[in-house]
């Protein structure tokens, strides 16, 4: 063959005259017998193997040898002149055995190659799909990973200070995940190397965030997962429930009290008020204050903030409190 190749077979059996009794596929320059030559072999107990003569009828160069029997396969490719020679237990995912630069001419011989390595014994080997290319094809391009989140749904909603799992779905085609981070629009929240992908986010303030992950094969290559909006809300306060108040000085003469509820801000002094209720002229408790349950009325208020005041009523006039502000 002439220019690149690249030659595999099958060893399904050698017979062992020898520990080092051997066979696989071979490219030599020549058909004498100190060519320069290249060799990936299996032998019978020395198991997988890279052999090169350099220089013609010199020595054989032999790298570490992969403990190995048959069957198994052996593949050797050419790129120039340069060989590399592989091993495999399927034909499909290949191991590097070596490579080195062994000056050949354009047009060699390429075939199996089979030794019993005892001048006194032979050798049987058994080989089957044998192939020869003209050359190595290139690799296939690399596959970005996949990724998707599997937490939270999309659209949830919280309570604030929240606590929000995040969990992340990632796998790679042709290699392994490196790592998965975690983002809230631009901000990196967390990094995780080990599946189930996953971060729990603590102490989430109120607000809308878009959460996206992001995965990164054993190449660098990388894919950000479809981003899944959340919205953390203040948590409601509770409206009040009753009203308590210091009872006027002037209790004995007061015929009633009233409660006006003003808009945070207002002057309760010019302001209208947005809500009132009489309160009639309970009596005060030993310390001289007085208590209204107004759960209802307070329930009744729009969501807000407003300021509360309560008015002595009375023949001579009225007084109102200083006001105090509450949310609803």
């Amino acid at each position: 063959i002439t220019g690149d190749v690249d030659v595999k077979v099958r060893v399904r059996s050698i017979s062992n005259a020898h520990g080092w009794s051997k066979t696989g596929v071979m490219v030599r320059e020549s058909l004498t017998a100190g060519s320069r030559h290249a060799f990936a072999l299996l032998a019978a107990s020395g198991g997988y193997g890279f052999h090169r003569r350099i220089d013609p009828g010199g020595f054989t160069t032999s790298g570490t040898g992969v403990a190995s029997t048959a069957p198994g396969w052996v593949r050797l490719v050419r790129t120039g002149a340069n060989f590399e020679a592989f091993r495999s237990s399927d034909g499909v995912t290949w191991v590097s055995l070596g490579t080195d630069v062994v000056p050949m001419a354009d047009s060699v011989y390429v075939g199996i190659a089979t030794t019993s390595h005892n001048t006194s014994a032979t050798t049987e080997a058994v080989l089957e799909n044998l192939t020869v290319g003209t050359g190595a094809p290139p690799p296939p391009p690399n596959q970005p990973p996949t990724v998707s989140l599997t937490s939270p749904a999309d659209g949830a909603s919280y309570v604030a200070p929240a606590s929000v799992s995040i969990a992340a779905s990632a796998a790679d085609a042709d290699g392994t995940i490196a790592r998965v981070e975690f983002y809230s629009g631009a901000s990196l929240l967390a990094t995780d190397t080990t599946a189930p992908y996953s971060f729990s986010w603590a102490s989430v303030p109120a607000g809308t965030y878009s959460l996206t992950a992001l995965a990164y094969d054993n190449t660098g290559a990388q894919t950000r997962s479809a981003a899944r909006s959340i919205t953390v809300t203040t948590a409601p306060s509770s409206p009040p429930t009753s009203i308590v108040f210091q009872a006027s000085v002037d209790h004995a003469t007061v015929t009633s009290y009233r409660l006006e509820i003003f808009a945070s801000g207002a002057n309760p002094s010019t302001a209208t008020p947005v809500a009132t209720s009489d309160l009639g002229k309970p009596a005060p408790d030993a310390a001289g204050d007085i208590s209204v349950n107004r759960a209802t009325f307070f329930s009744a208020l729009a969501p807000g903030n407003y300021q509360a005041t309560v008015s002595s009523m009375g023949s001579s006039g009225s007084a109102r409190s200083a006001p105090l502000t509450f949310s609803r």
